[in-house]
Protein backbone atom coordinates (compact mmCIF):
# COMPACT_ATOMS: atom_id res chain seq x y z
CA UNK A 1 0.00 0.00 0.00
CA UNK A 2 1.31 3.06 -1.23
CA UNK A 3 2.05 5.74 1.79
CA UNK A 4 -0.03 9.03 0.72
CA UNK A 5 1.75 12.61 0.65
CA UNK A 6 0.69 14.67 3.17
CA UNK A 7 -1.87 17.14 2.36
CA UNK A 8 -0.56 20.62 0.74
CA UNK A 9 -0.75 23.68 3.66
CA UNK A 10 -3.41 25.96 2.47
CA UNK A 11 -1.72 29.19 0.40
CA UNK A 12 -1.57 32.05 2.38
CA UNK A 13 -4.00 33.82 -0.22
CA UNK A 14 -6.58 31.38 0.65
CA UNK A 15 -6.16 31.80 4.04
CA UNK A 16 -6.39 35.65 3.63
CA UNK A 17 -9.17 35.08 1.45
CA UNK A 18 -10.91 32.78 3.93
CA UNK A 19 -10.34 35.11 7.00
CA UNK A 20 -11.68 38.32 5.08
CA UNK A 21 -14.80 36.21 3.97
CA UNK A 22 -15.92 35.43 7.52
CA UNK A 23 -15.33 38.76 8.60
CA UNK A 24 -18.04 39.87 6.31
CA UNK A 25 -20.61 38.51 8.91
CA UNK A 26 -19.35 41.25 11.23
CA UNK A 27 -22.44 43.97 10.21
CA UNK A 28 -24.55 41.05 10.97
CA UNK A 29 -23.38 41.19 14.52
CA UNK A 30 -23.69 44.74 14.60
CA UNK A 31 -26.75 44.66 13.79
CA UNK A 32 -28.04 41.99 16.13
CA UNK A 33 -26.57 44.13 18.78
CA UNK A 34 -28.40 47.03 17.73
CA UNK A 35 -31.97 45.25 17.61
CA UNK A 36 -30.64 44.18 21.13
CA UNK A 37 -29.84 47.63 22.90
CA UNK A 38 -32.59 49.03 21.38
CA UNK A 39 -35.53 46.77 21.66
CA UNK A 40 -36.09 46.49 25.32
CA UNK A 41 -36.74 50.22 25.29
CA UNK A 42 -39.12 49.84 22.43
CA UNK A 43 -40.94 47.54 24.34
CA UNK A 44 -40.58 49.87 27.58
CA UNK A 45 -42.22 52.52 25.64
CA UNK A 46 -45.09 50.47 24.40
CA UNK A 47 -45.94 49.09 27.59
CA UNK A 48 -45.96 52.21 29.05
CA UNK A 49 -48.33 53.76 26.05
CA UNK A 50 -50.61 50.68 26.42
CA UNK A 51 -51.96 51.79 29.86
CA UNK A 52 -54.43 54.19 28.19
CA UNK A 53 -53.17 57.64 29.72
CA UNK A 54 -51.64 60.30 28.33
CA UNK A 55 -48.18 59.84 29.11
CA UNK A 56 -46.70 63.35 31.20
CA UNK A 57 -44.26 65.66 29.78
CA UNK A 58 -41.40 63.82 32.14
CA UNK A 59 -41.93 60.32 30.75
CA UNK A 60 -41.46 61.46 27.59
CA UNK A 61 -38.48 63.25 27.76
CA UNK A 62 -36.76 60.72 30.09
CA UNK A 63 -37.97 57.73 27.47
CA UNK A 64 -36.36 60.15 24.61
CA UNK A 65 -33.30 60.79 26.69
CA UNK A 66 -33.07 57.23 26.95
CA UNK A 67 -33.55 56.20 23.43
CA UNK A 68 -30.99 58.79 22.50
CA UNK A 69 -27.76 57.03 24.18
CA UNK A 70 -29.19 53.69 23.30
CA UNK A 71 -28.74 54.42 19.77
CA UNK A 72 -25.50 56.26 19.72
CA UNK A 73 -24.04 53.27 21.21
CA UNK A 74 -26.35 51.02 18.78
CA UNK A 75 -24.42 53.33 16.09
CA UNK A 76 -21.17 52.68 17.25
CA UNK A 77 -21.72 48.60 16.95
CA UNK A 78 -22.83 48.93 13.44
CA UNK A 79 -19.87 51.12 12.47
CA UNK A 80 -17.53 48.77 14.00
CA UNK A 81 -19.14 45.71 12.02
CA UNK A 82 -18.86 47.69 9.00
CA UNK A 83 -15.33 48.61 9.81
CA UNK A 84 -14.21 44.76 10.41
CA UNK A 85 -16.69 44.12 6.77
CA UNK A 86 -14.37 46.87 4.88
CA UNK A 87 -11.17 44.90 6.61
CA UNK A 88 -12.36 41.77 5.17
CA UNK A 89 -12.56 42.82 1.76
CA UNK A 90 -9.63 44.55 1.78
CA UNK A 91 -8.27 41.09 2.84
CA UNK A 92 -9.95 39.21 -0.23
CA UNK A 93 -8.46 41.89 -2.41
CA UNK A 94 -4.80 41.72 -1.16
CA UNK A 95 -5.42 37.61 -1.90
CA UNK A 96 -6.80 38.22 -5.64
CA UNK A 97 -4.05 41.07 -6.17
CA UNK A 98 -1.24 40.20 -4.90
CA UNK A 99 -1.14 36.21 -3.60
CA UNK A 100 -3.08 35.88 -6.86
CA UNK A 101 -5.75 33.47 -5.26
CA UNK A 102 -8.44 33.69 -7.79
CA UNK A 103 -11.35 30.75 -7.50
CA UNK A 104 -14.58 31.40 -8.84
CA UNK A 105 -16.26 32.52 -5.36
CA UNK A 106 -13.45 35.21 -5.21
CA UNK A 107 -14.24 36.78 -8.61
CA UNK A 108 -17.62 36.56 -8.02
CA UNK A 109 -17.36 38.64 -4.07
CA UNK A 110 -15.66 41.10 -5.37
CA UNK A 111 -17.41 41.72 -8.23
CA UNK A 112 -20.29 41.99 -6.15
CA UNK A 113 -18.56 44.22 -3.72
CA UNK A 114 -18.22 46.98 -6.63
CA UNK A 115 -21.65 46.51 -7.71
CA UNK A 116 -22.60 47.40 -4.64
CA UNK A 117 -20.31 50.32 -4.24
CA UNK A 118 -21.57 51.54 -7.38
CA UNK A 119 -24.71 51.49 -6.52
CA UNK A 120 -24.53 53.22 -3.30
CA UNK A 121 -22.03 55.80 -4.81
CA UNK A 122 -24.94 56.46 -7.31
CA UNK A 123 -27.84 56.50 -4.33
CA UNK A 124 -25.58 59.30 -2.70
CA UNK A 125 -25.00 61.56 -5.68
CA UNK A 126 -28.51 61.45 -6.51
CA UNK A 127 -30.26 64.94 -4.67
CA UNK A 128 -32.92 64.49 -1.70
CA UNK A 129 -36.27 65.74 -3.05
CA UNK A 130 -36.50 67.13 0.57
CA UNK A 131 -35.49 70.43 1.45
CA UNK A 132 -32.87 71.37 2.72
CA UNK A 133 -32.40 72.81 6.52
CA UNK A 134 -30.55 75.99 6.67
Amino acid sequence: MPDQPPPLPSPPGARLARIGLWLQLAPLIGIGETVRQVWPLIRKFYSEAATGGMPSLELVTRWAETLNQAMHAAMASSMIGTLISFIGVAMILVAFVKHRYRPAWVVWFLAACVLLGLLTLGMMLIPSPLPQAR
